[in-house]
């Protein structure tokens, strides 16, 4: 009787070579990577954009605000309405009370730059000494150029109006931003006895800049030439139509010596502003009167 042997799975071998592994995950993940860093640069990069945008609209409504206050407080002395200013007045005005505040900014965050170097290979190069001269060879470029500049925009110098009114700004400035800094500390754990003197110094700086801010309309504004935003009323002699001679002399304007039937010529008057309805100019008793716009016929401006 035959044994049956029972029939065993040989196991097959495959000899054929191994297929190469699947690579597109390997390929693709790159592409993915570079494809999501682009992505992400541009949106930083439009972010960047609508930061800068919004600090733009954000600084020329402060301007604008400014602008407003010191205008007013400035023709109030007079009893004017301002409202009838352009806009972009206002702005220039703004802009005026805003630059010694942008100046102690821009040098306090370049102090810190230097004091502060960002590398430890900055630090090693760059000594007390070497950063004592750059801060004074960059005080000395900026103090020369706003001598060079300076006879070009008109203002008139005076310790008040263009040094201790400024500094006062610049001042009140730091104390706000420090307050603000300091601010940021608190925490909801933080006692009320801690953050009582944080919130009186943040108040006196906001105090401080109101002051500021009421002097350089009272002294500083009218410093500056009207024609670069100032409240300076500019020397004149107008022209005005025959008719009007009764007006101006019952307005006590100063008149020309000499007077043609064709025209009657004004002497010279401050011309205080201008605006599409009227001119507000200072007569012989220093009080501010309005000519209407029709009956000024020429403007002679005078240095």
């Amino acid at each position: 009787m035959d044994s049956e042997t029972p029939n065993k799975e040989i196991p097959k071998t495959d000899d054929s070579p191994a297929s190469p592994p699947d690579r597109t995950v390997a390929v693709d993940a790159p592409i993915a990577s570079d494809q999501q860093s682009e992505g992400s640069g541009t949106a930083t990069l439009k972010d960047g954009l609508d930061l800068f945008g919004k600090l733009i609209f954000g600084f020329a409504g402060l301007c604008y605000v400014l602008g407003v206050i010191v205008v007013t407080l400035h023709l109030r002395q007079y009893g004017v309405n301002s409202l009838d200013l352009s806009q972009l007045h206002y702005i220039t005005a703004g802009v005026w009370v805003m630059l010694p505040i942008a100046f102690i900014t821009t040098f306090t965050i370049f102090t810190a730059f230097l004091a502060v170097p960002q590398t430890d290979k900055a630090q090693i190069s760059m000594g007390w000494t070497g950063r004592i001269y750059m801060a004074f060879f960059t005080v000395l470029v900026l103090f020369i150029t706003v001598r060079f500049f300076w006879r070009e925009t008109g203002i008139e110098f005076t310790w008040k109006s263009t040094v201790l009114i400024p500094l006062l700004g610049m001042g009140t400035t730091l104390i706000i931003l420090a307050g603000a800094y300091s601010l940021r500390r608190l925490t909801r754990n933080t006692p009320i006895r801690k953050a009582l003197p944080l919130l009186g110094v943040t108040a006196l700086g906001v105090g401080g800049f109101a002051v500021y801010v009421r002097f350089f309309a009272q002294y500083t504004y009218p410093s500056i030439p009207w024609a670069t935003g100032g409240g300076r009323a500019s020397q004149v002699r107008l022209f005005l139509t025959p008719e009007s001679l009764p007006y101006a002399q019952g307005l006590k304007v100063a008149l020309a010596p000499s007077q043609t039937n064709a025209m009657v010529e004004t002497g010279p008057i401050k011309l205080l502003l201008t605006t599409e309805k009227q001119l507000i100019v200072i007569n012989q008793e220093e009080k501010a009167v309005s000519l209407p716009a029709e009956i000024v016929k020429g403007i002679s401006y005078e240095k």
